[in-house]
């Protein structure tokens, strides 16, 4: 390959590489959620607001759009449930000057796979879907959703339940009137935008093995955290996964009862001196959970 062939193939490459590095995504994220343990787990019982983000930098420059997307809460396993599920608008998306913006719940009962409106909270049966919806006039120049808008705008509102422990909640994208369809309309008439959404998100809902106060000692496979007892049965458990069978514990730090000020970090005799001493002798307060 001749120099001057060669530098043109390398200058035609980079251009590549750096108009694909800078291609701009049209997206809905979900920016945030309350009341999880981690990434992947809310805090049973607990009330949980879903945040989304908008980030619209694919548009043409100086175009609005009107908004029209949906949201549907499910457990795979068909089993979880909640207490209900509540959509709202926040202040950067009001400030878009709608001529109309509205928030529809909509619920599936029986797994017909049929959404209907019921009215906002929308119950948790089954699943429940969540439409947000904003409009503005053609003759309303500077109404509506601008190209290069980047802000979060909604919010969902669940609340999950303790005896749903190690289930899963999930939210994806959804379609059914009068939601509308999953997209951006432009008002100049240019391509509409179908925003990217990465989803199915799911997340397991998580009871912390720890609650209240220590002592509530179970072994694998018996786990169950919404047992707060403590007694005699939790005191062979401990034996058991000390000296006999050696069978794992459900929760270390249930069973770090010692010393009474506070857990010590390790799981061992002192422990069963502690659980003795409370069930039998000088009935002392066991330590709080973490």
């Amino acid at each position: 390959m001749n120099r001057k062939l060669y530098v043109m193939v390398a200058l035609a490459t980079l251009f590549y590489v750096a108009a694909a590095t800078n291609a701009q995504v049209c997206e809905i994220l979900i920016d945030n959620v309350t009341n999880t343990a981690n990434d992947s787990d809310l805090i049973a019982g607990e009330v949980h607001t879903f945040t989304f983000r908008l980030q619209a930098p694919c548009g043409v420059p100086g175009d609005f759009h009107n908004v029209t997307n949906g949201f549907v809460f499910y457990s795979p396993e068909g089993t979880a449930d909640w207490g209900y599920t509540q959509g709202a608008v926040l202040p950067a998306w009001t400030a878009l000057n709608w001529r109309s913006t509205f928030v529809n719940h909509f619920h599936k009962s029986n797994g017909s796979g049929v959404f209907t409106s019921v009215g906002a909270p929308a119950p948790g049966t089954d699943s429940a879907a969540v439409f947000f919806v904003g409009f503005s006039d053609l003759v309303d120049t500077g109404d509506g959703l601008p190209t290069g808008f980047n802000n979060i705008t909604w919010t969902v509102q669940i609340e999950s339940r303790v005896e749903d422990f190690n289930k899963h909640i999930c939210v994806d994208s959804v379609f059914t009137p009068p939601g509308g369809t999953w997209k951006w309309v432009s008002k100049a008439f240019n391509p509409n935008i179908l925003p990217a959404w990465n989803g199915p998100y799911c997340w397991r809902v998580y009871t912390p093995c720890c609650i209240g106060g220590r002592g509530n000692v179970t072994l694998v496979p018996n786990c169950d955290p919404t047992d707060q007892s403590v007694d005699i049965a939790d005191l062979t458990d401990l034996i058991d996964h000390l000296f006999i069978n050696f069978t794992p514990l459900c929760c270390e730090d249930e069973a770090d009862v010692a010393p009474l000020s506070g857990a010590d970090g390790s799981v061992d005799v002192g422990d069963v001196s502690v659980l003795i001493d409370y069930l039998f002798i000088n009935f002392p307060t066991l330590s709080s959970c973490p």
